[in-house]
């Protein structure tokens, strides 16, 4: 059954409103489940308003054509606009001009110039000491001078020689007298211990008789 009246409104099954639109079958039931168009599920089937179905698909092609017309262009003169009439100056007056010009300048600046020279006055001069202070610049930028210290060298090591050849000789002078002084004494101390100056020593008997005093031991 493709077609059947509910409240009087004509409906059609999908199989019929697929030959009518040139949508696929399925189509229209998704079109009826969506609730897109006005249907009523009898049994298996979907049946879907006529007029409804043929709006969703041939209203479009309608309102493009309506779309599409289109009036032709009508065209209103416009009112005409008078424009003022353009002179061009003279070279007289363009001339008389810019010595006015010129001469409303000079005179401005003359009157600025004397209203300010009327109003300047003598600023008192305060001396200040200005103290200089000289300080050697640092050694980065201090050119860089090689200086021959090689002579000076040579004579250090000079006076270091002769120093150390005096000192020798002191050394070796108090060595020579200090090696005769301990000879003259070992001398000494031999001649003294051989018993040589034992005849020349005054006994304590002579020194009795000489001198007046006798002890007698009792």
């Amino acid at each position: 059954m493709d077609e059947i009246l509910i409240e009087e409104k004509k409906y059609i099954s999908s199989k019929r409103a697929a030959k009518i639109t040139g949508y696929a079958k399925d189509y229209i039931g998704q079109l009826c489940r969506e609730g897109r168009v006005p249907a009523r599920l009898v049994g298996r089937s979907w049946y879907v308003l006529e007029t409804a179905i043929q709006d969703h698909r041939f209203g479009d092609q309608k309102i493009e054509q309506e779309e599409k017309k289109w009036e032709t262009p009508k065209y209103e003169a416009s009112p005409i606009e008078i424009l003022p009439p353009v002179h061009r100056p003279r070279k007289n007056e363009e001339s008389n001009n810019q010595t006015e010009v010129s001469q409303s300048l000079r005179d401005s600046w003359e009157a600025w110039f004397d209203r300010t020279e009327d109003g300047t006055e003598q600023e008192d001069i305060i001396p200040i000491p200005i103290h200089t202070v000289y300080r050697q610049p640092p050694e980065e930028l201090l050119p860089r001078r090689r200086f021959n210290i090689q002579p000076h060298q040579n004579e250090l090591k000079e006076e270091e020689m002769q120093q150390k050849v005096v000192k020798g000789t002191i050394i070796m002078r108090a060595i020579h007298v200090s090696g005769v002084l301990f000879a003259t004494l070992a001398t000494i101390l031999a001649v003294i211990g051989s018993g040589y100056f034992d005849k020349y020593i005054i006994s304590n008997r002579q020194v009795s008789i000489i001198t007046g005093v006798v002890l007698y031991n009792k």
